[in-house]
């Protein structure tokens, strides 16, 4: 197997690995209340979201658009919010590790969208010139 061959087929098995999440969740997760259901099927919803992107970014080589990224940013959001609709939003707090850990992968996220976008718009990146984030 080619190298290149290895960053379409990782996005697929995520892909994948997402969907099989989304599926699994209403299945293992119990719930009680019409809050915790209606979260458990957000949280679904955003893990099938997010698994398309992955098919849409497997063939893209990791140049992916600013779109792709927002999207993926927005399916994160969904599915970290929904943790809190099943808690209850009264058992929020900014200490909490899972809270914590969202806000770290953002900002990862967030790093490394800027220094592509950076360096594209020096001429540093090739292939950027499109609005692409990332290196093939």
């Amino acid at each position: 197997m080619d190298l290149s061959d290895i960053y379409p087929l990782f996005n697929r098995l995520e892909g994948l690995l997402w969907f099989a999440i989304a599926v699994a969740l209403p299945l293992v997760i119990k719930r009680r209340t019409r809050r915790e259901t209606l979260a458990v099927y957000l949280a679904s919803f955003g893990f099938v979201l997010f698994g398309i992107t992955d098919f849409i970014e497997a063939p893209l080589y990791g140049q992916i658009p600013g779109w792709l990224w927002a999207f993926k940013i927005a399916c994160a959001a969904l599915i970290l919010s929904c943790r809190y609709l099943y808690l209850g939003w009264h058992r929020f707090h900014l200490r909490d590790p899972h809270f914590l850990f969202g806000l770290f992968c953002l900002a990862a996220t967030f790093g490394v969208i800027w220094r592509h976008l950076a360096s594209a718009l020096s001429g540093g990146v090739a292939g950027c010139e499109d609005g692409a984030i990332g290196n093939r």
